[in-house]
């Protein structure tokens, strides 16, 4: 493994070929799409370390959102600069200088959201949906995180304010240096491929398996579907817009495909998993899964539906415990659903939300225990259904969801025919999405794909 020259430190491959490319002025704006643990982080504080190092640059590190700077990368950015021996209060400080650093100001309204070289650099601060106040800023260089989700627009202003002095007068240009996950409009990326002075990198996170916790990746073979481990492990550029959102259902009997003719039993526990948006046109729907051992595996097995058109939530819940009731049912039932469903009054005028009705009905009418809810607010949407995807079919082709097309065939036509839009962010809105909705409420709370990982390291 080669080192860079003008950091102390070994480097993977495409660390080496990014950094030392923009060093060397042979482009202007690298753009690195890598999977998981792919060592993005620690580059870019390398980058934005080396850019500052310039005396009197101005430079940007930016995220979509404050939130994600703070939280993520921060953080990776600090690791990387304490790896090469600088020190917070020695080497920088978050704000002004101290007066015997005899360093300007940059600028006192912005300390807070500011580092202060040292010798006389800075790197701001600030989420890109904030991107309208850099307008005017003469900036040596930008370093972006979270490429793939920046907001739009605020690369154009970026790219706009690249002619800071600093680089001028070393003889040197300006640099953008972003890193992210492949996202979801692959337009994002494929825009600056072959375009002069830019270069785009797909790194997959096995070029950085040396740094990577034992098992890393075979752990994300085992939790993501092919086209999550594609995008989040092999750092590939996946289009999804037009395709079927569960691509990975396979309306095939078990164990080719994801179903199976297997019937609800009384005496084993279930989970009631939910979307509650209701009107004569969009059914509410709800099914019935259940843990079953099925061939030495065990399976969740979604073993009836209840879509119903027109309804509410207190008569949906009578149908449901009439159903029980009738079969018998004495066990534990676990409810998963949309998070809003826990928002008081969200469809009636009642004091009650959806899932307070449910369990007050529940719980009168039956000898069966009923759990409260667990329910995850859905951040990303492509999220959601690549939880889902992943249990039809993991990446490393095992099946762990299945479902019973005799009384669940509503449910199998949403699942066949649901697709994307063409953006590829979001799903097409139709009648038969909230099915869809319904049971990818479960996985996603069960078996989400993105949890905290063991910190990567550097070596």
């Amino acid at each position: 493994m080669e080192s860079s020259e003008f950091l102390d430190i070994e480097l993977n491959p495409s660390q080496f070929d990014a950094l030392s490319g923009l060093s060397d002025d042979l482009w202007d704006m690298v753009v690195v799409i890598g999977g998981r643990g792919a060592g993005k982080s620690i580059a870019l504080g390398l980058f934005s370390y080396e850019m500052a190092s310039l005396p009197g640059s101005v430079n940007l590190l930016t995220a979509p959102v404050v939130d994600t700077l703070n939280n993520s990368t921060l953080p990776g950015v600090l690791e990387a600069w304490a790896m090469i021996g600088l020190v917070e209060g020695r080497d920088y400080v978050f704000g002004a200088a101290p007066k015997k650093w005899k360093v300007t100001t940059y600028q006192k309204l912005r300390n807070v959201k500011i580092v202060t070289w040292r010798w006389g650099s800075y790197t701001l601060l600030d989420g890109s949906d904030n991107y309208a106040k850099h307008r005017g800023i003469e900036l040596d260089s930008v370093a972006i995180d979270e490429f793939g989700e920046l907001k739009a627009g605020a690369l154009d202003v970026y790219i706009g304010g690249l002619r800071g002095k600093a680089t001028k007068r070393a003889g040197k240009t300006q640099k953008v240096f972003a890193v992210g996950n492949p996202p979801s409009d692959p337009y994002q990326v494929q825009r600056w491929e072959g375009v002069d002075g830019a270069r785009v990198f797909e790194v997959p996170s096995h070029e950085n398996r040396r740094n990577l916790p034992a098992g890393y990746i075979e752990r994300m073979k085992r939790r993501y579907d092919r086209l999550t481990y594609k995008r989040e492990v092999l750092g590939k550029v996946v289009a999804t817009g037009g395709m079927r959102a569960f691509y990975a259902f396979k309306p095939e009997q078990y164990p080719a495909g994801n179903l199976l003719r297997l019937a609800f039993d009384p005496h084993v526990d279930l989970t009631l998993t939910c979307d509650f948006n209701a009107s004569e046109s969009r059914p509410m729907s709800w099914f019935i899964c259940q843990r079953r051992l099925v061939e030495a595996r065990w399976l969740d097995v979604v073993v009836q539906e209840f879509i119903n058109p027109g309804t509410h939530t207190d008569t949906q819940t009578e149908i449901v415990c009439d159903w029980l009731a009738a079969r018998g049912f004495k066990g534990t039932i676990r409810i998963r659903g949309d998070a809003t469903g826990g928002d008081k009054a969200r469809n009636s005028t009642t004091a009650r939300s959806d899932y307070q009705t449910m369990k007050t009905i529940l719980r009168a009418a039956g000898p069966w225990k009923v759990e409260d809810e667990k329910v995850r607010r859905t951040r990303r949407v492509k999220d959601r259904i690549a939880a889902t995807n992943s249990r039809w079919r993991s990446a490393d082709k095992k099946i762990h969801l299945v479902i019973n097309p005799d009384t669940c065939p509503q449910g199998i036509t949403a699942f066949k025919q649901l697709r994307w839009k063409e953006n590829g962010m979001e799903l097409e809105d139709v009648a038969f999405k909230d099915p869809v909705d319904a049971l990818s409420y479960f996985p996603y709370t069960e078996y989400p794909i993105h949890i905290n990982e063991t910190t990567v390291k550097q070596t």
